[in-house]
């Protein structure tokens, strides 16, 4: 009997200690899970007061998104001196996809343009309107080897497409920028170019000895151009198309 009670009296000894055991972990675990939730209420807050400042500082969007705005030119500014860095590292496509997505995604109350179920949606104001389009509707980017235009009609559309409109307003003015800071001048020619065919006729690249790359040119003109700088400019679309799909910051 007297060792039945001993047994007894090391069970009982066994369970107090698992049970003091017990409360600890669940006094750990509960000071995890506040800690936890400490932690998620910390990062909500600073994302919200991120978005709040944000949306303080970012522009209201305007009906006509490829119109020249002034209240942008804070921003080409900062995107010019940007470009530099890309400039020296040679590589326009990666700065026509980093100025892409600053316009369309860190400007802004909203974004000019959106991507889904495979297209892009630009905005054309009156209320949450957008109108669909393709990367070859928007800019002429298509899968083709070759950039050639084959009649008056393939001519017309390539003249008119609307990204043209942007290379204007904004790559155009943060060209302007780049060109009036010191190292300009320095950048490799590729950088250059990819630059100034990305503006249309506004960059005045010359690609034969007097003739100036502009979509507005004659068919026969604007063939021959494209048969030596399409796959550059190609190449630029294809960054600005990267940079119009993004949603976090290019790296």
């Amino acid at each position: 009997m007297q060792e039945i009670r001993e047994q007894l009296g090391r069970i009982e000894t066994k369970l107090d200690e698992l049970m003091s055991l017990k409360e600890i972990v669940l006094e750990l675990t509960e000071a995890k899970r506040v800690e936890r939730q400490k932690e998620r209420l910390r990062k909500t807050a600073m994302r919200t007061a991120a978005r709040a400042e944000r949306n303080a500082s970012s522009l209201v969007l305007r009906d006509n998104i490829f119109k020249k705005d002034v209240r942008l030119r804070e921003h080409f500014k900062k995107w010019a001196v940007k470009g530099l860095e890309f400039g020296q590292r040679n590589r326009p496509e990666e700065f026509a996809e980093y100025v892409s997505w600053q316009w369309n995604s860190c400007t802004f109350t909203r974004k000019p343009i959106t991507f889904s179920g495979g297209y892009f949606q630009y905005w054309i104001g009156k209320g949450t309107t957008r109108m669909h389009t393709t990367p070859f509707e928007l800019m002429s980017l298509s899968k083709k080897n070759k950039l050639l235009l084959k009649n008056s009609a393939e001519w017309v559309d390539f003249r008119d497409r609307m990204w043209w409109d942007w290379g204007y307003t904004v790559w155009y003015a943060v060209l302007n920028q780049m060109e009036d800071l010191p190292g300009y001048d320095e950048l490799p020619k590729r950088f250059i170019r990819c630059c100034k065919l990305l503006a249309g006729g506004f960059g005045q690249h010359e690609v034969y000895t007097g003739l100036y790359f502009d979509p507005a040119e004659n068919m026969s003109d604007v063939n021959r151009m494209l048969r030596r700088v399409g796959g550059d400019l190609m190449n630029m679309w294809k960054g600005c198309c990267t940079g119009l799909r993004r949603r976090d910051k290019p790296t």
